[in-house]
């Protein structure tokens, strides 16, 4: 399976996918893409697969340049021996009626897709007095161009609704999509995470971005920036970036969109990281928080316990007395005794006694304290920080 198929499995894309199918029942359908993603043909074939799939009685029709104009082109698609030539025979003609019927504006030529913006008008204002039980319903998949705007420049109308492929992606398709493709990099345990996450984080909503990434980065901060700056370079600059986050894209982002350089993400515009180099250090800082801030928890209230057992009871606790304060509240081995309390106790109780320790405890105490100043880890300190509490 393509990764182009897998993509609409995952549950942002699957809901405009099934977004198309329900405005379906009843009414014409103009499924809208980015313009960057309806010129690709690989995604429009999967897509129209997918709809094909969750159409009741759906089928995908492929007009011919050389079958006439493209009302005739798509009669002869749908009944070859007595082709409509009409919109209005076309919607109604008994091997239409009760179908559902899927269209690529990529799928045709020049000439056709000059027709286009006509044809969806028309089968609109045709379709107004035909009960839909007697009609069938067309759905295109076409770009914002290609679309006819009515009065009030309002892009829907009774017969023909408008569906964008608009703020659908989450942190969770992402995730889905890579990890089904075993984009890890080569490196497993919390170095996988930490991975993952980062190229989520950077790529947000940029499917292609985030395969990318996961294939083509080799872990260091200045190669990350390199593989942005090169796409940045190809998408140029972004003009606005306010909006508010609605069913479509704002109008003054119309562009930007159809670039794939903005969209929605987690209920906020997000631009893309290729024109947020600068942005590039707090995304890793972001990435790296939420993956590694639980983990250094986890093992320091781990070390806790080892450092406990090494001095034993009573010096632990004259310990915790002498660098927390007898008034601490700590009990016993409580791990709630912070990582720089108990550097200070590991320093002036154990020493080079125990350079497992030792090292341990200060390679925590070093990664949280830069995690919680908003600074990232470089790859060589994060592996580092990695291997010294492997033995945890």
């Amino acid at each position: 399976m393509s990764i182009h198929s897998d993509i609409w499995r995952l549950p942002g894309p699957a809901s405009f996918v099934r977004d198309v199918a329900a405005a379906a029942d009843g009414r014409h359908v103009a499924a809208i893409l980015p313009r960057k993603l309806a010129s690709d043909q690989d995604y429009g074939d999967s897509l129209a697969a997918a709809l094909v799939d969750a159409l009741p009685n759906g089928s995908r029709l492929y007009p011919w340049p050389t079958d006439g104009p493209l009302v005739q082109a798509l009669g002869v698609q749908v009944a070859f021996d007595d082709p409509p030539v009409t919109v209005r025979r076309l919607i109604t003609h008994p091997d239409v009626a009760g179908r559902k019927f899927v269209c690529l504006a990529s799928d045709l030529d020049e000439a056709h897709r000059t027709e286009l913006v006509g044809f969806v008008g028309r089968l609109e204002s045709e379709s107004r007095t035909v009960p839909a039980a007697e009609r069938g319903a067309f759905v295109v998949v076409t770009d914002r161009g290609h679309l006819p705007t009515y009065a009030g420049q309002e892009r829907s109308e009774v017969a023909l609704a408008s569906v964008w492929y608009w703020n659908r992606i989450s942190r969770w398709d992402v995730a889905g999509l890579l990890n089904s493709h075993g984009a890890d990099g080569g490196v497993d345990g919390v170095l996988r995470e930490v991975r993952l996450e980062t190229v989520i984080e950077v790529a947000k909503w940029d499917l292609d971005l985030a395969l990318r990434l996961a294939a083509e980065w080799d872990g260091s901060t200045a190669h990350l920036a390199d593989l942005l700056a090169a796409g940045a370079r190809d998408e140029g600059p972004l003009t606005a970036r306010r909006g508010r986050l609605d069913s479509r894209p704002p109008e003054a982002l119309l562009d930007a969109w159809d670039r794939m350089m903005i969209d929605g993400w987690h209920g906020a515009l997000a631009a893309s990281a290729a024109l947020d180099v600068e942005d590039l250090d707090r995304r890793m800082w972001s990435a790296q928080a939420r993956v590694l801030l639980p983990w250094i928890e986890l093992r320091r209230s781990a070390l806790v316990r080892e450092v406990e057992r090494h001095l034993g009871p009573e010096r632990w606790r004259r310990a915790i007395d002498d660098y927390c304060g007898s008034s601490s509240g700590v009990e016993g081995s409580d791990p709630l005794v912070e990582i720089g309390a108990l550097k200070r106790i590991v320093s002036g109780r154990i020493g080079g006694s125990s350079p497992a320790l030792r090292d341990t405890t200060a390679a925590l105490h070093r990664a949280r304290n830069d995690l919680a100043h908003l600074n990232s880890l470089p790859q060589a300190r994060l592996q580092n920080l990695v291997s010294t509490c492997e033995w945890l």
